[in-house]
């Protein structure tokens, strides 16, 4: 199977398509990064891609071979705005489809299986400063060792 970095690539690849000429809300595909930063005000909408974790199946710990599922997320900043409730379900629909529009549960033959985890809406303490709005993945893959 694949590597985190091909799978991120992949999500990635994906995300580039988020334009309002693509047929989506935002022009998010505009600035895609692989890796996790800090944006400022400059940079948005900005959307990181990056891999956090991967989980070993239990039963399978000290196997040769075992299943992992890795979470890919992808991350994405933008301003508050004059609607900011709207503009952060406006990215969260283009992520969404962005990725899993493409009826392939497997990113070509990358892994296993590959779908939806999750989201996360991070509001900022401060009225002036950046929503960041979280998309998780998990993607399910085989490891041989030995």
């Amino acid at each position: 199977m694949s590597t985190a970095s091909d799978i991120v690539d992949t999500v990635k690849a994906r995300l580039e398509t988020i334009t309002v000429d693509g047929g989506f809300n935002t022009d998010a595909g505009l600035n895609v990064i692989t890796g996790r930063k800090q944006p400022d005000e400059t940079e948005v909408p900005i959307i990181c891609v990056f891999d956090t974790s991967d989980e070993p199946d239990d039963a399978q710990k000290y196997m040769p071979t075992m299943w992992v599922t890795l979470t890919i997320v992808a991350e994405a900043y933008i301003s508050v705005g004059d609607n900011p409730q709207t503009s952060v379900h406006s990215i969260l629909s283009d992520i969404k489809t962005a990725v899993l529009l493409v009826d392939d549960r497997t990113l070509a033959g990358q892994t296993l299986d590959f779908g939806y985890a999750g989201r996360e809406i991070v509001w900022p303490d401060d009225p002036g400063g950046l929503i960041a709005v979280r998309v998780s993945f998990e993607s399910l893959d085989s490891e041989t060792y030995g």
